[in-house]
């Protein structure tokens, strides 16, 4: 069924204002940090799984920063870096002396994290890189309906 542009509109923003600003539920922020200290500590895990690691997939732009800086790393020397050798990547890759700071501070309290939970993160690890692609996958669609393009079954498969 073809609405007029009108309705398209109010049916895609009626929920727009109830949306949640900061990120909660199954996948949050400690989820988050939780899965970034297995990818740096639990060399196997990581290699086990590298195929659907995706930094983009973090919410928070300095999870997104290390877990990017992890994954290049291990892809060209195959090594996992640990929290020695990880500060001077960061520096290396970081311009910007703010950023800078609070990535080296936010690996320094990942690095502190107590272990409780992280099995449940490692079971859960797959599963949040695959919903957030999935997540992506729709936001495409609902920019490609916004913008009036036709999305077509097959786009949906």
């Amino acid at each position: 069924m073809q609405y007029p542009i009108d309705k398209q509109h109010n049916i895609i923003y009626k929920n727009k204002n109830t949306t949640p600003k900061t990120e909660r539920g199954l996948y949050d922020d400690e989820f988050q940090k939780r899965l970034i200290k297995i990818l740096i500590e639990d060399r196997d895990k990581f290699k086990n799984d590298m195929q659907y690691i995706n930094q983009n997939a973090f919410t928070n732009p300095i999870y997104k920063r290390i877990s990017g800086i992890i994954k290049d790393y291990v892809s060209e020397y195959e090594y996992i870096p640990s929290y020695d050798i990880l500060p001077p990547l960061i520096s290396s890759k970081v311009s910007d002396d703010i950023d800078l700071e609070m990535t080296l501070e936010t690996l320094k309290h990942i690095k502190e994290l107590d272990t409780e939970g992280l099995e449940w993160v490692k079971n859960e690890s797959i599963e949040f890189f695959k919903r957030q692609e999935l997540i992506k996958f729709f936001n495409m669609q609902l920019d490609d309906i916004r913008m009036g393009v036709n999305v077509s079954k097959k786009d949906l498969q």
